[in-house]
């Protein structure tokens, strides 16, 4: 609950701090005197934005600061830890509004942000006013029914599936876009991986054909020069072999006769050897020039090819061959999009059953807990002043699957025996929806966790006996939860556990705003002022 507030610089407020207490507070004050105000400046410590006209002129910057008990508030507990912020009992949050429009957040006195602000406020407090009824709002209606069904755990896992469902729509519609160019390049792909396949280049090859063909285009010459070479070493009737084997067999007759005759014969006889090795070396090289007028015309032929794949895919063969290994790489992450998109599909398929079976389970469950809440609101509604009303929970099942089901709601109401049953705005005063409101609030009572509920002049357009009835019920419901309540209605005030009056004050030619707890005494002279000449007598609350 909220314990305490501090505003500087507000609207028309220079300084107000007020400590709250548990139970029902009612605040009043004359017309004009900054009632509103008051809970103005903790609805806009939460709002998404804030501008220089909430500043007071002429003063640098506004700041209102609140500091909520939570020492039994575990979800914002386990918030402030979960998001690093020091963690106490006590939580103070603060807004500071500059007069050029630039807002700063701190949360237990660490820069904050707006998001943690919104997660905070749906922990702490809700704001209604007669001209802000989330009761209207078809979604908050659901949300209702589902807390008092206790449906969070099925709505929950009803939504972790719904928005995977979301997520993988918004895959699909991706993949889909793309699916079309996806198997345009995956044509391109496959006939570059095909045509570079039929080829199948290597690096090294066009280097060995080119060596090959410089060969072949001199093979007349070489088999001429090469052969002729070899005819003159070794198969001329005065060959060099022969020649050299005469001059061995001449050294080897005298050989021993002198030492350096024999190392003559020894190196002669390795050069004989040489030759011979170099004989049948050339032979070969001879023999395998035979034969191969053909050869060139292949070379070319495979050449061409090569070339070709290098107009096309690079500059050298290794262009070509990485390129296709690129290529290779590229099909298998395109076609494993487009397996994805199957995948996705039967995904999809399994998550949709589930949640059609989900749905149909909160539609019934929501059948059950809706007539349950009409017993309870009508019974509460019966305590607060109506001559005659009907309530009913309004459930339509809708064929599609919604963020919340498959299920339409609209609180149905008449306070006329005459009127028929119709949506709340279509047939309720403003008197009546509070009424409604607040009957609803006394049956979520044990239901919602919020704990601290401000409510601004939502007892307008009501009176009399009815105010009386109203005011004992906040009473009643401030057992439950903290209740602060702007009301004119001394019926209504006469019943709170605590009367803060507000004033308006002028100092120094300059108006401010005054708050404070009034004693009984001063309570009995301010519910007089509420009635006029009317006075209450005797002890009030």
């Amino acid at each position: 609950m909220i314990v305490r507030l501090l505003i500087l610089n507000f609207g028309i407020i220079d300084r107000v701090e007020v400590d709250f207490k548990p139970g029902f507070t009612a605040v009043t004050g004359e017309t004009g005197s900054g009632k509103s105000l008051i809970l103005n400046a903790i609805s806009a410590l939460f709002m998404p934005r804030m501008d220089s006209s909430w500043v007071k002129p002429g003063a640098d910057s506004a700041l209102i600061e609140a500091v909520f008990d939570v020492s039994e508030n575990d979800r914002v507990l386990e918030l402030l830890d979960e998001m690093g912020y020091p963690a106490s009992h006590e939580l103070v949050v603060r807004r500071v509004i500059s007069s050029k429009g630039r807002s700063r957040v701190f949360v237990n006195h660490a820069t904050s942000s707006i998001r943690v602000l919104k997660e905070l406020k749906n922990m702490l407090l809700e704001i209604q006013s007669q001209r802000d009824m989330r009761i209207l709002d078809s979604e908050y209606q659901l949300t209702l029914l589902d807390r008092f069904g206790r449906l969070e755990e099925l709505m929950a896992r009803y939504d972790e599936l719904y928005s995977e469902r979301k997520r993988i729509l918004d895959e699909l519609a991706v993949v889909e876009e793309k699916e079309v160019e996806a198997k345009r390049r995956l044509d391109y792909l496959n006939f570059v991986i095909s045509e570079i396949e039929k080829v199948n280049p290597s690096p090294e090859e066009e280097e060995e054909l080119l060596k090959e063909k410089r060969l072949l285009e001199n093979v007349e010459r070489l088999r001429s020069c090469v052969g002729e070479a070899l005819f003159l070493i070794s198969e001329s009737e005065v060959s060099a072999s022969l020649l050299l084997r005469k001059a061995s067999s001449l050294l080897s007759d005298v050989s021993s006769a002198d030492e350096r005759v024999f190392g003559y014969l020894e190196r002669l006889d390795e050069v004989i050897g040489i030759l011979d090795e170099l004989s049948v070396e050339m032979g070969s090289f001879v023999e395998g020039l035979e034969g191969r007028e053909g050869r060139l015309e292949e070379i070319e032929a495979r050449l061409d090819e090569l070339y070709r794949l290098k107009l096309k895919y690079g500059k050298s063969i290794g262009d070509v061959v990485s390129f296709y290994e690129e290529a290779l790489r590229e099909k298998k992450e395109l076609e494993r999009g487009l397996f994805s998109k199957e995948e996705l599909a039967r995904r999809l398929g399994e998550i949709e059953v589930e949640l059609f079976a989900l749905a149909d389970e909160l539609s019934r469950k929501r059948r059950e807990a809706a007539s349950l809440l009409e017993d309870e609101v009508r019974l509460q509604l019966g305590k607060l002043g109506f001559s005659f009303f009907e309530f009913k929970v309004g459930l339509e099942r809708t064929g599609e699957l919604g963020p919340r089901g498959r299920d339409r709601i609209e609180f149905l109401f008449s306070a006329n025996p005459d009127v028929p049953l119709m949506p709340l705005d279509r047939v309720a005063s403003g008197g009546e929806l509070s009424r409604v409101l607040l009957a609803l609030k006394a049956v979520f009572a044990d239901f919602d966790r919020i704990p601290t509920l401000l409510l601004d002049e939502v007892d307008s357009g009501i009176g009399g006996k009815t105010a009386e009835l109203v005011g004992e019920h906040l009473r009643e419901l401030g057992r439950k939860k903290q209740i602060i309540a702007v009301t004119h209605f001394p019926q209504v005030a006469s019943k709170a556990h605590h009367h803060v009056k507000v004033e308006k004050v002028l100092k120094d030619g300059k108006t401010s705003v005054r708050v404070s707890y009034i004693s009984e005494d001063e309570k009995v002279r301010e519910l007089e002022r509420m009635v006029g000449d009317i006075k209450v007598e005797g002890e009030v609350g």
